[in-house]
């Protein structure tokens, strides 16, 4: 099905030890398709820095920072 990534990123963060924070508004409507496990956040960072444009920042412990690749 196709999502809404801050919709992704609400479901994902119920389930990961590791949050996700959008931290460029720009991205919130990046739509996804696919089947991600809610439980594995490094996962879906992958898949997002691979097929989206999009940076996953893992410099924080509990925290992973989303923004537009550059």
């Amino acid at each position: 099905s196709r999502a809404p990534l801050r919709d992704v990123v609400n479901l994902v963060n119920k389930y990961s030890q590791t949050k996700f924070i959008i931290g460029d508004p720009q991205i919130e409507k990046v739509t996804l398709s696919g089947r991600f496990r809610a439980d594995d956040g490094e996962a879906l960072a992958r898949a997002l820095e691979r097929s989206f444009g999009i940076d996953a920042d893992r410099s924080r412990l509990t925290e992973i920072v989303l923004r537009r690749a550059q």
